[in-house]
């Protein structure tokens, strides 16, 4: 039996999380229990995409969709956050 869900991690615009694999930035961050997720994140320094992230109580998880993210470059608000992915990574 598995017990209580850990509460979602703290996280800030400009944090880097991992979602599997993949290392990404928050783009934004939405309180609890929201539709759209916890937060969307930019992804993929070399075709920028955002997409939409929930916490699962383990993991981040990327919100499944029909679609899989936009092309964060067409968006002014995700310039910010596309420009610290392309610019840095974190260590491993």
């Amino acid at each position: 039996m598995r017990g209580l869900m850990a509460g979602r991690p703290a996280i800030k615009l400009g944090d880097w999380i991992r979602i599997g694999s993949v290392d990404c930035v928050v783009s934004t961050v939405r309180p609890p229990n929201d539709e759209w997720g916890d937060c969307e994140v930019v992804f993929d320094p070399q075709k920028p995409t955002n997409a939409d992230v929930k916490w699962t109580g383990d993991a981040w998880q990327f919100v499944e969709k029909s679609d899989f993210g936009g092309y964060a470059d067409k968006y002014q608000r995700l310039r910010p956050y596309v420009a610290i992915l392309k610019t840095w990574r974190p260590s491993r």
